[in-house]
């Protein structure tokens, strides 16, 4: 038994024709193959090395051969289930199946003048107690907020991760730094349950020595990964949403290539957390339509390749306050990510941005 969430029991929504899929991917195969990703790892730039990609060590780039690619997308499952810390929660990943989760902050409200301040470490705990309460709330982000007071940061991981296998059963995602998830993983075994391990890639085409190693954790431990986007459209990916999602593609293919010769098969999810750029300010745009386009794009394309997608950016709205604007720009944003084919969507708590949150929201 799992949980059941959300059925799309239609045809997804595709803006973009099968000739505009064929151009997407040509785009992405053409960047692996000509321009390449770095990877600031000398573990991967060996592992790749001698599974037949090209590396330029001067400048730790890693060029991939098309054949290779193709395989490890077609290696990574299009079905599979996770193992919760009671049955009733696992949650099974496939093309129709929608789950929602909280989407993270930095720091909590004040109600009544709005003002941003800190959590306490028991205002993490009742946040988590509202999350673990609420039925629409199928698993748990990295965090609800990042950090809390009176907590070193270098602990912040560990003890905001103990809590929620303690205030929780249902499944949720473990951060990554500084070596942290060793002890998320070492907490999550001790329960008898997974975690989905994040790794982010730094855009544009880059994956740091830390996303490496946390996602070979994750793999050793067997639990599934969940690979994070985080690009804006003309400062760090194209302008035009068809090239960044391109650029995306092809950051994310470049890590499903490790992860499946590491261990094929392997349990993947891919984010989606990039957003057009306001530019006036050269601030990601919260709440835009684009963000919309986008995700729509990008759940289209990796529907196409068979593998569940998570649309993170769908939380993280322009409002200040909870109110209509808020909840307008939410609606817009989920509509179109349930109606394209996303299997995660970021909703609940987080009130602007990834700056403000809180369990009313």
């Amino acid at each position: 038994m799992a949980l059941k969430g959300y059925k799309r029991k239609f045809r997804p929504l595709e803006i973009l024709s099968g000739e505009e899929v064929e151009a997407i991917h040509a785009a992405s195969i053409d960047i692996l193959k000509e321009t390449g990703v770095k990877f600031e790892s000398k573990w991967a730039l060996d592992f790749l090395e001698k599974n037949d990609c090209i590396v330029d060590r001067d400048r730790s780039v890693v060029r991939f051969p098309e054949g290779l690619v193709e395989e490890s997308v077609r290696r990574a499952p299009s079905v599979y289930r996770v193992k919760a810390r009671e049955e009733k929660y696992d949650e099974v990943y496939c093309k129709d199946t929608v789950y929602f989760q909280d989407a993270p902050a930095m720091n909590t409200i004040d109600l009544d003048d709005y003002s941003t301040r800190t959590p306490t470490k028991s205002e993490y705990i009742d946040y988590v107690k509202v999350l673990d309460a609420l039925d629409t709330v199928h698993n748990l982000s990295s965090y609800p907020y990042f950090g809390v007071s009176g907590v070193p940061p270098i602990m912040a991981m560990p003890e905001l991760m103990a809590i929620k296998f303690k205030y929780t059963s249902k499944f949720h995602q473990s951060p990554y730094a500084e070596d942290n998830e060793i002890f998320s993983i070492k907490m999550a075994k001790a329960v008898g349950m997974e975690i989905m391990g994040n790794i982010s890639q730094a855009a544009p085409l880059t994956w740091f020595d830390s996303a490496v190693s946390s996602a070979r954790r994750f793999i050793e431990a067997g639990f599934p990964v969940v690979q994070c986007s985080g690009s804006t459209f003309g400062a760090t990916a194209p302008a035009t949403i068809a090239g960044a999602v391109a650029k995306t593609n092809a950051e994310h293919m470049s890590m499903i290539v490790m992860v499946q010769l590491i261990n094929p098969g392997h349990r993947i999810l891919l984010w989606d957390l990039d957003f057009p750029q306001n530019t006036r300010t050269g601030a990601p745009a919260f709440g835009q339509i684009g963000t919309s386009i986008g995700c729509s794009m990008f759940n289209q394309m990796w529907r196409h390749y068979g593998i569940p997608v998570g649309n993170a950016t769908v939380g993280f709205v322009n409002s200040k306050i909870p109110d209509f604007q808020g909840a307008y720009e939410r609606t817009i944003g989920t509509l179109t990510s349930a109606l394209t084919g996303c299997s995660l969507i970021q909703l609940h708590g987080c009130v602007m941005g990834e700056l403000s949150g809180h369990p009313v929201q």
